[in-house]
């Protein structure tokens, strides 16, 4: 059967949100669902996202667990651990629009700070790490956009490149495997949810490849400005989905 237009925009999403993942360590979830959301329905959609997000961690698991960090691994976790259940307990009371559009204020305005040089005091404490990762899991379960907060503030952390991508990695995992279970647990997962995951872990995984070459192959010193960029798109993104959505 020929692919139609949806079909390949779809295919594409996945690849370009892929090679973001692959690259950065993180964006899969922000890049996918905030492109084919225009075309597919959020709810229908985020636990595909879930799924696939599953695999993207194991195809760079190899690394992740030579290079990730004890310090802040265990308190994203154990804050994840309480902040989804509420993030997920939110969901019903928050319209999406205005959630998108306070997540990409905030991305924006926290990447912008960070890059002009503002870094949040005792970013290398408990409570920082902590916090962290209670504010992550709380956007996870509104939105699946969790890891965009834990990469700004492992970025204001001047956390390694290679440690990043491996503390995320390991992390994403985690919540994904929660929130999917959570997810399944409140019939959100039908028969297609399976098949549509199979066929899009495909291009998921030549993006992944792709990216982690680039980033392998790429200068470590301009890491961070990268991930900047990507930090930005992404909350202009959200931004002006939200404004769409909200006009119309």
């Amino acid at each position: 059967m020929p692919l139609t237009l949806i079909d390949t925009l779809n295919l594409l999403a996945i690849f370009t949100a892929g090679l973001v993942r692959g690259y950065a360590g993180f964006g899969f979830a922000a890049i996918s669902i905030g492109l084919i959301s225009l075309w597919r329905s959020p709810s229908d959609l985020v636990p595909i996202i879930f799924l696939l997000e599953i695999p993207a961690s194991l195809l760079m698991l190899r690394s992740a667990l030579r290079d990730f960090s004890w310090v802040w691994i265990k308190p994203l976790i154990g804050g994840s651990i309480i902040g989804i259940p509420i993030g997920v307990g939110l969901l019903a009371s928050i319209s999406t629009a205005w959630l998108q559009l306070m997540v990409g204020a905030t991305i924006c305005t926290a990447s912008t700070l960070v890059r002009l040089g503002w870094h949040p005091q005792q970013t290398d404490s408990k409570g920082f790490r902590w916090l962290t990762g209670l504010v992550s899991g709380v956007l996870n379960g509104l939105s699946a956009l969790g890891g965009i907060v834990c990469a700004v503030m492992l970025y204001s952390a001047q956390v390694q490149p290679k440690v990043w991508r491996a503390t995320l990695t390991l992390l994403f995992l985690f919540t994904d495997v929660y929130a999917l279970a959570l997810a399944y647990w409140s019939g959100l997962i039908q028969s297609h949810t399976w098949s549509t995951a199979l066929v899009w872990s495909v291009p998921l995984a030549l993006g992944i490849f792709a990216g982690s070459r680039v980033f392998h192959g790429s200068n470590l010193d301009k890491f961070r400005d990268r991930v900047f960029l990507i930090l930005i798109g992404l909350g202009i993104t959200g931004l002006v989905k939200a404004v769409w959505t909200l006009l119309s």
